[in-house]
């Protein structure tokens, strides 16, 4: 049962995260080629608390806490359907994102670097790379909040 489910579903080919270190928001690219089978959490736990922990001077219990709010800044991934998935084509590049890109940054630019990060400009021009809102990718308020108490920043998200 477990292996049919499977096969339906894209392999992920990279995931990304938008990281503010203050006074900037950061786009961070996980690309599958560099990053084997990473995901939010990993990407979040290995890579992005380091550079958090750095950049905010944060002390070892601060550090240790924000490993456990992978859902607190905006993220999504990038796949390649293989298989027909929710009326998608096959050899379609989904992009699945939360819909809350950081306000002060423009979605439709933002979208286009993406596109470019992950190398997908001549799938683009095809009409082969889709936009769709992903509950799973959307910011988690909880996680949020303790971010900010954690951080004692303002972010604008």
């Amino acid at each position: 049962m477990i292996e049919k489910y499977a096969q339906k579903l894209p392999s992920i080919e990279g995931i990304w995260y938008y990281v503010y270190y203050q006074p900037n928001w950061v786009r961070e690219i996980f690309r599958a080629e560099e990053y084997a089978s990473i995901g939010h959490i990993d990407a979040w736990k290995h890579y992005i608390v380091p550079k958090l922990i750095d950049h905010y001077n944060l002390e070892e219990n601060d550090a240790r806490s924000i490993v456990h709010v992978p859902h607190s800044m905006p993220r999504g991934r990038m796949s390649k359907i293989i298989f027909k998935f929710e009326g998608e084509q096959p050899g379609t590049w989904m992009f699945l994102y939360g819909g809350d890109f950081p306000s002060c940054l423009n979605e439709e630019r933002e979208k286009r670097m993406l596109i470019y990060e992950f190398s997908l400009d001549k799938p683009a021009a095809a009409d082969k790379v889709k936009w769709k809102i992903a509950s799973h990718e959307t910011m988690n308020v909880d996680d949020q909040n303790f971010l900010l108490d954690i951080l004692e920043i303002k972010i604008p998200y």
